[in-house]
């Protein structure tokens, strides 16, 4: 079988093949966006940066339905296999997961080893010493998003007494199951 032309432009051949008494084309009326040169691909990446979430994921889908080239790359990026230990079928997984203990993101396809996952088992807590004259009536409570950021030295961890500023105390595995959403780092 010959190979087939696959016509991305939308653009008719008669389109650009008749034109009207003026010189103008018919392909002049069609809106066909510009070919992605540096300032056509930057403004296509400041709309995706820009476009809300669900809107993104409903064009991503649309794509993957319509497009084979574009469902072979989004399974190429988006999901993993993994090895069934019998004679089962091959699983098959989203490759990006979120790890229950450290809230980062890491590559499900990729093996596993001790060490990649540094976290605390315990909770954030106020350390009131740190917080020298501070009066919540006038300034607020101490223990907010905000003031863990702005000050994470005066917080303590519950499990190993150091501040919030520590990495964590506890070395593992990623763990699948965390919030899709990035947490803010204390």
């Amino acid at each position: 079988m010959a190979d087939a032309v696959i016509d991305l432009t939308n653009v008719s051949d008669t389109a650009s093949e008749s034109g009207s008494e003026n010189g103008s084309s018919l392909s002049d009326e069609v809106q066909v966006p510009p070919a992605l040169e540096d300032t056509g691909r930057e403004q296509l990446r400041v709309a995706i940066d820009n476009v809300p979430e669900d809107r993104l994921r409903a064009i991503v889908k649309e794509l993957v339905d319509s497009a084979p080239a574009v469902e072979a790359a989004m399974m190429q990026k988006l999901v993993a296999t993994k090895k069934p230990k019998k004679r089962a079928a091959v699983e098959v997984l989203p490759r990006w997961e979120v790890c229950m203990h450290c809230e980062e993101e890491y590559d499900a396809s990729t093996r596993r080893r001790t060490g990649e996952c540094r976290y605390h088992s315990g909770d954030l807590e106020v350390d009131e010493d740190s917080f020298v004259d501070w009066d919540e009536d006038c300034h607020g409570p101490m223990d907010t998003p905000a003031k863990r950021r702005a000050w994470p030295e005066n917080f303590i961890w519950n499990c190993c007494d150091a501040d919030g500023r520590s990495e964590g105390c506890e070395d593992a595995k990623h763990v699948p199951g965390g919030h899709r959403k990035t947490r803010a780092r204390y």
